[in-house]
């Protein structure tokens, strides 16, 4: 199971080792599908650490390493699944879920935030 390394579009830059095995890089890719095409969610900019905290504690954390190019995280449980990217001294926050009602827990949490489709 061989590591994956990615590589920007720029000819001067070298490769970076962005997952451990290609498993565990093919899971976090079809979470980061999944989130994108699900039919409820939310998402928003510059999320600050104190509430992605929250929030991960209140979906759940994913036994996933983040990548190390981009420094993604994933998490998700309970019929929701989410990815949060560093910006900054914040985040980058998407969330999803296949059934509106998953994400009744954690309305509050994402109340204000910029998108919000449930």
């Amino acid at each position: 199971d061989p590591p994956v390394y990615v590589r920007y579009n720029d000819g001067a830059a070298g490769w970076q080792r962005e997952a451990d095995s290609i498993s565990e890089f093919l899971i976090q890719m079809l979470l980061l599908e999944a989130n994108f095409a699900a039919p409820f969610g939310a998402n928003h900019d510059e999320v600050p650490k104190t509430q992605l905290t929250r929030l991960v504690n209140r979906i759940g954390a994913l036994p996933l390493s983040p990548w190390r190019a981009s420094g993604t995280r994933f998490f998700g449980g309970n019929g929701i699944i989410g990815m949060a990217l560093p910006n900054g001294a914040a985040f980058d926050v998407w969330i999803g879920a296949k059934e509106r009602e998953r994400l009744a827990p954690i309305e509050r949490l994402v109340a204000a935030w910029s998108n919000v489709n449930f």
